[in-house]
């Protein structure tokens, strides 16, 4: 039992990072976007 309590905490943890990490890349790549006529950011 304790480790599906502790799989079910690490993959919303890993729900949680991998939604902040794609929120905070499109506003870190929202400028460059608009500086660089391509738009061609790795």
């Amino acid at each position: 039992m304790s480790k599906i309590m502790v799989l079910s905490v690490l993959l919303i943890v890993v729900l949680i990072v991998l939604s902040y990490l794609s929120f905070y890349s499109e506003e870190k790549h929202q400028p460059d976007q608009s500086i660089i006529p391509g738009g061609v950011v790795v």
